[in-house]
């Protein structure tokens, strides 16, 4: 059986669409992942893909060792945003040790975010993808990559 036309990638992409359209987005903390059962993998193995590059962890995880996950992204981008964006050292590190590019700042993004709702409430701007661009326009940002 393929994986996209298995019960379980259909239940998790209807899980994934309602909580977005109940608002759960990557924009605040609505990142959905599913930890398969071993019948699963086994039921859906012949259609994974390993050969592609693995992304190292950096870390330790003997309880997640040969255990699958489904998500719902893959991450090419880290934005590190607030205070700990001016940590250049920190910033080139995790570029280093993820492999993927980091964006880092703006550095007072709790007051943006506030001043951006407050805007899009009053009709300032549209909706958050327009307020997304004038922050992109209107502060710096810093890039690292590996």
């Amino acid at each position: 059986m393929k994986v996209t036309d298995s019960k379980l990638l259909k239940g998790f992409t209807r899980m994934c669409q309602d909580g977005f359209d109940q608002g759960w987005h990557e924009r605040n903390g609505g990142n959905l992942s599913y930890r398969m059962k071993y019948e699963e993998v086994k039921a859906l193995e012949e259609d994974f893909c390993f050969d592609t590059e693995w992304k190292e962890l950096g870390t330790e995880v003997p309880t997640l060792k040969n255990e699958y996950f489904i998500t719902k992204k893959r991450y090419e981008t880290i934005h590190i945003v607030g205070g700990g964006s001016n940590a250049e050292w920190l910033n080139e590190l995790t570029a280093k040790e993820t492999g993927l590019k980091v964006i880092a700042g703006p550095g007072e993004a709790t007051a943006i975010g506030n001043i951006g709702a407050q805007m899009i409430a009053s009709g300032v701007y549209e909706d958050l993808w327009m307020f997304r661009k004038a922050v992109s326009e209107s502060f710096d940002v810093k890039c690292y990559e590996s």
